[in-house]
């Protein structure tokens, strides 16, 4: 088992994820934000070891029309956060599985072009951006 604590976590604020990715294991945190981990780059192909988080605000769009069903409609504002590992941390992967509980990411297994992995990743999630 590797632990990875939020503070070796670098963070890499981008406008987004750069080329598609595939083979990533993605998971809906608590607060709302969506998670993507590891998977394929597609412009490689080579295999990743980074964290994308991506949180949105909505707001009301002034004076539009109401959507069927009654619903106002929204404008959304996307922020990507990239994260990547400081220091040692753990092979780039894809076909793995993740997991959230207590705070914490659970990342198992995965392969990467040339070997299987079993092992387990436990991450601390990282904060909001601005929630120190």
């Amino acid at each position: 088992v590797v632990t990875i604590s939020a503070e070796s976590l670098k963070v890499l604020a981008v406008d987004h994820i750069g080329a598609g990715r595939c083979a990533h294991a993605g998971l809906l945190l608590d607060d709302g934000r969506l998670c993507a981990t590891s998977g394929i780059d597609m412009s490689g192909p080579a295999a990743l070891d980074d964290m994308v988080v991506v949180s949105w605000d909505s707001t009301p769009v002034p004076g539009a029309a109401k959507e069927p069903g009654g619903r106002a409609p929204v404008a959304i504002d996307m922020a990507w956060t990239r994260y990547e590992q400081s220091g040692e941390g753990t092979p780039a992967r894809f076909a793995h599985t993740v997991s959230a509980a207590n705070g914490r990411l659970y990342m198992f297994g995965g392969i990467d072009f040339e070997r299987d992995f079993s092992d387990t990743l436990v991450a601390d999630i990282p904060p909001m951006p601005n929630a120190g």
